[in-house]
């Protein structure tokens, strides 16, 4: 069992899901970082770390801290929009693996940082680039950390379909579309890795089905659109089938509480925990 810090941008928006998870695992220690991913001051993340005590070590960093711009055409954008999507995307999970560095990682620890399929699935907006902005410790001053005796992974997952509510499909039975608990178990086995990979072997072959196709002809694009398409289908009939007060697969309603999309840290297991 693991104790777990859980990022959001306020405290207000931490704490319906604080409650839910402190109810549901009353024996795990969870505590709140709040922090504005899209307005970091300088020092505000080592700060929010030290309110949380001096014995805090993480053992495990999950960057999955994202947000997508307004929905319209990019050049339409304002430069402030602009600026607060690649803060949330790419400049905090920065920051946040750099203030740890000075010596809130455990003796031995990883960052998962969760890439997307993004990168070859034509999308508005591509996510994979994003979570690959993690410094590796072997480009920092001293080639680690700044406590020699930690031992870092940076271990980017690529992400396929799960079954979330940002991904509502709600149809059992589609090997492509997993709940969130199995697909964790399967990423969870990649550390060690300290490469990228898929974090689920049937999105990697997803994903070969549209690269072992030649990009001249137009063959790669025409299979991407049929796949986009298919996706399409099953995303809007899931939100649609959200909208009626369906239930998600894992049980849960679409309006058990409004999640932020955190950071999560992990800390060291406590004391008599497997």
């Amino acid at each position: 069992m693991w104790n777990i810090i859980l990022h959001g941008r306020s405290q207000a928006r931490i704490q319906p899901l604080l409650e839910h998870l402190r109810e549901k695992h009353p024996r795990q220690t969870i505590l709140p970082l709040p922090i504005d991913a899209a307005h970091v001051c300088s020092g505000a993340i080592t700060q929010a770390l030290q309110n949380l005590g001096p014995d805090i070590r993480v053992t495990l960093l999950i960057n999955n801290a994202g947000a997508l711009p307004p929905v319209r055409a990019f050049a339409k954008l304002s430069d402030e929009e602009v600026i607060d999507n690649v803060a949330v995307n790419v400049t905090f999970g920065v920051l946040v693996v750099k203030a740890l560095m000075n010596g809130w990682f455990a003796g031995r620890a990883c960052v998962l940082g969760m890439d997307s399929v993004g990168a070859v699935i034509t999308l508005r907006v591509s996510l994979s680039a994003e979570k690959l902005a993690s410094p590796h410790p072997a480009f920092s001053a001293d080639g680690s950390t700044n406590n020699p005796s930690t031992q870092l992974e940076i271990l980017p997952i690529i992400v396929g379909g799960v079954r979330t509510k940002m991904t509502p499909i709600s149809e059992d039975g589609n090997i492509f579309f997993l709940k969130p608990q199995a697909f964790a178990r399967y990423a969870l086995a990649k550390v060690g890795l300290g490469r990228e990979v898929y974090g689920y072997f049937w999105h990697e072959l997803q994903m070969w089905c549209i690269t072992v196709w030649p990009e001249e002809g137009g063959m790669r694009g025409w299979v991407n659109g049929a796949i986009m398409r298919s996706v399409e289908k099953l995303r809007a009939e899931g939100w649609r089938k959200l909208n009626a007060r369906a239930r998600m697969v894992d049980g849960s309603s679409s309006v058990l509480y409004s999640s932020p999309q955190p950071v999560i840290s992990a800390s060291e297991p406590s004391a008599g925990d497997s």
